[in-house]
């Protein structure tokens, strides 16, 4: 499965490259040219997770119909705003918590400074965990704040593994988007990972629920499962990748 959603985002990504590239620019432009706000902290912030809400369910149109429509752009401001002012929102109270709160609180007891520092990385431990599930569900499911905060908690803590690989590759991308200047694989790229694993993760639960008399001692049957994607990617290679028109 993981190699799988792997080869899936990087073609996916492939197919759609000037578009996702396009995409990429925006928001790094967006982050630099808010970088150098004086007030970059918390109005920073939050225009570019406003931003990564548009880029996220652009990727989500790229892992399900593998393709774009940049004037969708818009819908899907409307779609991701509620969830990424709130994401900006806790992320800039924890922030400040470390910058500001701990500080106040050891000057006044160094224990009382330790213990809220312990518990603003717990926060930050379980926020960060349940945010690579809500592009997933906020793209694919829908609903409420609430009801997105309180499923990608509980998938959070029902996948310890798939979120620890969700997680490890997501921090490779964000290096070599780092190293590409933010155009490869970018924001688009590092949501379209999450947005495959979490689609991989909903087909397992759709056909698990279509049989239920499945022996879950036995492996599951990935290549049912995820027929679908397997026949749309189909054999990819290096050399059709680069030379399509050869084959």
């Amino acid at each position: 499965m993981f190699p799988f959603a792997i080869k899936k985002a990087f073609f996916d990504l492939w197919d759609q490259l000037f578009v996702a590239l396009l995409i990429n620019f925006v928001f790094t432009t967006v982050l630099l040219g808010t970088a150098s706000l004086p007030f970059f902290f918390p109005v920073g912030m939050t225009i570019c997770l406003l931003v990564a809400g548009v880029a996220s369910h652009f990727a989500k149109d790229l892992a399900v119909a593998g393709s774009v429509r940049l004037l969708d752009a818009w819908n899907h401001f409307k779609a991701s705003w509620k969830v990424s002012l709130v994401s900006a929102v806790a992320w800039i109270l924890i922030f400040s918590g470390f910058l500001v709160g701990v500080p106040f609180y050891e000057q006044m007891n160094s224990w009382v400074g330790m213990g809220f520092g312990v518990l603003l990385f717990w926060l930050a431990f379980f926020l960060t965990g349940m945010s690579q599930y809500l592009p997933g569900l906020g793209g694919q499911v829908g609903g409420s704040l609430r009801s997105l905060a309180r499923k990608s908690f509980m998938l959070f803590m029902a996948h310890p593994l798939l979120s620890l690989i969700l997680f490890a590759v997501t921090l490779v991308f964000v290096v070599l988007s780092v190293v590409t200047l933010g155009f490869f694989p970018g924001i688009v790229g590092i949501f379209l990972w999450l947005q495959v694993g979490f689609r991989f993760l909903l087909l397992r639960y759709e056909w698990q629920e279509k049989n239920p008399a499945w022996d879950k001692k036995k492996p599951l049957p990935w290549k049912e499962i995820l027929a679908d994607d397997l026949e749309r990617l189909g054999p990819r290679t290096l050399r059709n990748m680069i030379f399509p028109w050869k084959d």
